[in-house]
């Protein structure tokens, strides 16, 4: 039977949690610190194996991948207040595995850190993760065991976890941005990708980069408003007009995630990514919501992005000078308390400073 949290020492299903306290009795293993879960709660169970595996794209580039049985993993989804409950299990990957949820708070035993929080899962290991979902918004999993190669070469997938008080968009897709040697990924494509959507229903796109370096995107087509950040809902979206899409380059931090709203129009909408000129997702409208893209014939051809011209629309400078740099200003109204931050390049953080009243403000934009 395989134990809640902790090492497993033997072959997956058996073995002992290590983090013995016979040296200390008043010290506490960190595998102990698991939380509380709420009783009776839905448990949204899932199974991820790491193993390593072939790979072959769309366009036909073969890599040698370490994955979760997919680029991405499996997807894996939950409501506010459920128990995420994830198996995860280690067939080959003779590095060592584990799983860290990106910008979600979980107790200290879940976090997935290894060295830090848990023993890494060498081959034929397994652990079970298990905590309440109480953040909702657009997130990521991966491994945190020589992340910097584990991530890169394909162990990361993506968590979604939804308020069931709020209506789900009728189009609600999320598009993992990734690199692995000569791939660059929108999804688990580096092709083009069509989805089809009933005209004048809302559409989300969630984008995730799964990267180590920032990635920029453009949205092509229609008017879109900037929806969420990091799992975080904006009070106030911040909006595109059509007109000004093809000129604004969305700018993701690594590990960075976006939401992007919309109402789809009568033609298609294109996604494109700065890191491949064929990778694209396609939304185009259909009567009926449910006919097969084949069925109009040869797919669409996607809008083409140009990411040399275009223009950035900064996020994180809420002040205008946040980093030094003169950026977006999010529409709020007057009275709001804003958050100042700023960057320290040496230690790599961004730090909070004092909150301030601040007047009505409308979007800008940076070069």
């Amino acid at each position: 039977m395989i134990a809640p949290v902790g090492h497993h020492a033997g072959p997956i299903g058996g073995g002992a949690a290590s983090g013995s306290t016979a040296a200390d009795p008043g010290l506490r293993p960190v595998t102990e610190l698991t939380g509380e879960l709420p009783q009776g709660a839905p448990v949204r169970h899932f199974e991820l194996t790491a193993r390593q595996q072939t790979i072959t794209s769309a366009a036909g580039k073969t890599v040698e991948a370490w994955t979760f049985g997919s680029l991405p993993g499996p997807a894996l989804e939950a409501e506010l207040g459920d128990i995420i409950e994830v198996v995860l299990a280690n067939r080959d990957v003779a590095a060592g595995v584990t799983l860290h949820w990106h910008g979600y708070d979980v107790p200290n035993a879940m976090d997935g850190v290894a060295g830090g929080t848990q023993d890494t899962l060498r081959p034929g290991q397994a652990i079970t993760y298990r905590f309440e979902a109480r953040q909702t918004g657009t997130y990521w999993y991966h491994t945190h065991q020589m992340s910097a190669e584990g991530v890169r070469k394909g162990l990361y997938g993506t968590l979604v976890v939804r308020d069931p008080g709020v209506p789900r968009a009728a189009t609600d897709l999320v598009v993992a941005g990734h690199s692995l040697a000569s791939l660059t990924l929108l999804g688990s494509s580096d092709g083009v990708q069509v989805h089809e959507a009933r005209t004048g229903t809302d559409a989300r796109l969630r984008l995730v980069n799964t990267d180590s370096l920032p990635q920029r995107y453009q949205l092509l087509g229609t008017h879109y408003s900037v929806a969420a950040v990091d799992g975080a809902e904006l009070a106030a979206g911040v909006g595109v007009p059509a007109a000004e899409a093809s000129g604004t380059i969305l700018r993701l931090p690594a590990g960075g995630r976006m939401d992007l709203t919309f109402t789809v129009p009568d033609h298609p909408v294109t996604l494109r990514t700065e890191g491949s000129s064929s990778a694209a997702v396609v939304l185009v409208p259909a009567a009926d919501g449910a006919t097969p893209p084949a069925a109009h014939g040869a797919a669409p051809t996607p809008a083409t992005a140009d990411f040399r011209a275009g223009t950035e629309l900064d996020l994180l400078a809420a002040s205008g000078q946040a980093s030094g740099r003169q950026g977006c200003r999010l529409p709020e109204p007057a009275g709001t308390v804003r958050q100042s931050w700023s960057w320290t390049g040496s230690s790599g953080l961004w730090t909070a400073s004092h909150a301030t009243p601040t007047p009505s403000t409308g979007p800008h934009f940076r070069k």
